[in-house]
């Protein structure tokens, strides 16, 4: 088992303030909130992502559970047995990570702009503009498939600091991988939180939007996904079933930005691991 102490805590907490976030060798590790099934999720919405056209580690993270130790006295903390998310890192070390939030604070842009006050569709579009002038990269695609992934698994989580580019030793970005699905499925929240981040309108809007800008369609493995709904419904896990059916309703929602793939090839397998 996993034992983690302070030489392995990364300075500061995630976005809320709520999770210890650790790193071993290349791989990151997070506690989970109170009162949240967030790590469990983060699972489950990877293995789903699994099944898809997508890529590990270019187009999304992989995530698994791990249970672990936390030993540092200094702060107090003390937890055995605790349950982690494990996560691969996606940036090499001559590579940095820049959310959206930062990279529009650091050319002096407040991201509070991006408000209630404009229009949607015009509040996009500035927000895609800003992002083109300063990576010189269009994030429509991007932008899109995360709308479309966001109401399939109802993340209400998404915002500027989960959304960013990765800055090489060139000077040049490309756009993350998809990360931080935790608070999907209207886990640990309530009705009134349950909102689409970070332009605070619903999900059919935002797809609306990003079809007219891309037309993205998300391709499903139609065997793959066979095969992960069957390893669920045989599974002991009533809240991964539970998370099933909303998925499977979400994605009859959503059904012509689906493409169902008949059959995929080696060279695209990504290998679900429970």
């Amino acid at each position: 088992m996993l034992v983690f102490r302070e030489k392995d805590m990364i300075d500061g907490n995630d976005s809320k303030g709520m999770n210890l976030r650790f790193k071993k060798g290349d791989y990151f590790y997070k506690t989970e909130r109170s009162n949240t099934d967030e790590n469990n999720i983060e699972e489950f919405v990877s293995n789903f992502l699994s099944c898809t056209t997508l890529k590990e580690e270019v187009d999304y993270i992989k995530y698994s559970v791990i249970i672990g130790n936390i030993e540092v006295p200094s702060k107090g903390y003390s937890y055995k047995n605790i349950r982690l998310s494990k996560s691969k890192s996606f940036i090499s070390e001559d590579e940095t990570l820049i959310t959206i939030d930062y990279l529009f604070r650091q050319k002096g842009i407040d991201i509070e702009y991006f408000g209630y006050d404009l229009p949607y569709d015009r509040k996009i579009n500035i927000f895609l503009d800003e992002i083109l002038k300063i990576t010189n990269i269009n994030l429509e695609e991007y932008f899109s498939k995360c709308f479309l992934i966001d109401a399939l698994i109802l993340n209400r989580d998404r915002h500027t600091a989960n959304l960013g580019v990765i800055l090489n030793k060139n000077r040049e970005y490309r756009p993350t991988p998809i990360f931080d699905n935790g608070l999907s499925f209207n886990t640990g929240t309530l009705p009134s939180e349950r909102t689409s981040k970070p332009f605070y309108q619903d999900y059919k809007e935002r797809i609306a939007f990003s079809q007219r800008i891309c037309n993205y369609s998300l391709e499903i493995y139609e065997n793959k996904f066979i095969d992960f709904e069957d390893r669920i419904v045989k599974g002991t896990n009533n809240l991964n079933k539970k998370y099933l059916e909303m998925l499977k309703d979400n994605i009859q929602t959503y059904s012509k930005y689906i493409t169902w793939v008949k059959q995929e090839t080696n060279s695209e397998r990504n290998e679900i691991k429970w």
